[in-house]
C-alpha cells in the first residue's frame, strides 16, 4: 500500500523501540552506579517512579496517561505492524496505532482513486466517505477486507453512542461518556455522488484534547 511504503510506520515505531532501550539500558547502568545519572535520565527515572511517560518517549511516540498504557500501546502497534508485514494487508486497521492516521487516510483515497482510473477519477475530486458497518461488527467479525476503502477500528465516541438496530447515532447513555463506535467502513467517492443528508460529520481526535495537532478528519455517522 502507498502508505507503508512512503510513511514508513515501522520505522517510526523502530525509533520508539530503540530509544526505549536505549533509555532503559542506562538507567541501570546509573543505578549500577557505572555511569552519572543525570539530565534525562533524571527525568526518565522520575516519570518512571510516578508511573508516567518519561517526557522524551513521548515527543517521540504518542500521548499517554500512564506508563502502563503506554507499553500496552507500544506493544499493540507492534504487533499490528507486524502482523502487516509478515501476512500482508490486514482485514481492518486499527486507527489508534498509526503516527499519522490522516496520511493512512489520504493513501486510502489515493488508492480508490487508482481503482477508478478508467473512469478518470482524478484526487482533487474524491472525498472520503464513511459508515458504520450493519449490523455493528467487531473487528473478530469481519471476514475479509473491502474491495475497495477500509475498515478501521478503535474509535470512540464522545458525548452520544450509536444504536445498531436503527443504525444511526443517539443520545449516550445515563453516566456513560465514551462508547466504542463500531467498526467503520471508509472509502472514496466522487465529492458530486457523497451522501449528505441525515449525516453527521463527525470531528476525530487522535486524544480527548481537542487541537488542530490531534485531528485527524471527519467521519460520516447517521443521524
Amino acid at each position: 500500500p502507498t502508505f507503508a511504503r512512503t510513511e514508513r510506520p515501522s520505522d517510526r515505531l523502530n525509533v520508539v523501540i530503540g530509544l526505549t532501550r536505549k533509555t532503559l539500558a542506562n538507567l541501570r547502568l546509573a543505578i549500577a552506579g557505572t555511569v552519572a545519572l543525570a539530565g534525562d535520565l533524571v527525568d526518565a527515572m522520575d516519570a518512571l517512579f510516578d508511573a508516567n511517560v518519561p517526557r522524551k518517549w513521548l515527543a517521540k511516540s504518542w500521548e499517554s496517561a500512564t506508563i502502563g498504557t503506554w507499553f500496552q500501546g507500544l506493544l499493540q502497534r507492534y504487533d499490528q505492524l507486524r502482523k502487516w508485514l509478515n501476512d500482508g494487508r490486514p482485514k481492518g486497521y486499527w486507527m489508534t496505532g498509526f503516527f499519522n492516521p490522516g496520511g493512512f487516510l489520504t493513501a486510502m483515497k489515493q488508492e480508490v482513486s487508482r481503482q477508478h482510473a478508467k473512469d478518470k477519477w482524478a484526487l482533487d475530486d474524491v472525498v472520503m466517505e464513511s459508515r458504520v458497518t450493519a449490523p455493528p461488527k467487531e473487528i473478530k467479525e469481519i471476514k475479509e477486507e473491502p474491495k475497495e476503502g477500509v475498515y478501521i477500528y478503535g474509535l470512540y465516541l464522545e458525548g452520544c453512542s450509536w444504536d445498531g438496530k436503527m443504525n444511526r447515532l443517539v443520545d449516550s447513555d445515563p453516566k456513560k461518556l465514551f462508547v466504542a463506535l463500531p467498526v467503520l467502513y471508509v472509502t472514496g467517492v466522487l465529492a458530486k455522488d457523497k451522501e449528505t443528508q441525515n449525516v453527521f460529520s463527525c470531528p476525530t481526535y487522535k486524544i480527548k484534547k481537542r487541537t488542530g495537532l490531534n485531528f485527524i478528519a471527519q467521519f460520516d455517522l447517521r443521524t
